[in-house]
């Protein structure tokens, strides 16, 4: 899926979503397969899976003559932030990998609030977009969201 430019109507980012066919149950939903991972303890492992992952897709945009493209990457959204991104560091990152500043990671208001900040400064430092999904359940201030070095909110939809 992608995301494009609204006034020139450019391709800017592709936004990855994780999915699992099961050989005899067909299509599982996330909010499915996510639960157990988080309640297995699995959920920060499949995060950095498919954080790993996508060194092979970024290597394909470029094959395919997109060098610019953003990638966007929603880690396990009901496993906290502070446990998933704890591996990624300025000493850590996968310099082989995409780069940074080509690198968009989604977390959910719940994981934001949940953070800590320091781990969400050091992404920023980077040069990794952080964007926090389903703004507005009450959960973060808005002058927390406001202070912190986030790069754009979305919202959820009403009712």
């Amino acid at each position: 899926m992608g995301r494009h430019d609204l006034a020139t109507g450019q391709l800017v980012c592709y936004v990855g979503y994780l999915r699992w066919t099961h050989p005899l149950r067909g299509e599982v939903r996330p909010a499915e397969f996510l639960r157990v991972a988080e309640t297995t303890g699995l959920a920060a492992t499949l995060s950095r899976a498919v954080l790993d992952a996508l060194r092979e897709d970024y290597a394909s945009l470029q094959l395919r003559g997109k060098p610019d493209l953003r990638i966007s990457f929603g880690p396990c959204a009901i496993t906290s932030c502070a446990r998933i991104l704890s591996p990624i560091s300025a000493r850590s990152w996968p310099k082989n990998g995409v780069p940074e500043q080509q690198l968009e990671l989604r977390i959910s208001e719940r994981s934001f609030i949940s953070a800590d900040p320091a781990a969400i400064n050091a992404l920023s430092d980077l040069g990794i977009r952080l964007v926090v999904d389903e703004v507005g359940r009450g959960l973060a201030s808005l002058d927390a969201l406001a202070r912190a070095p986030i790069w754009a909110c979305s919202s959820i939809a009403p009712g």
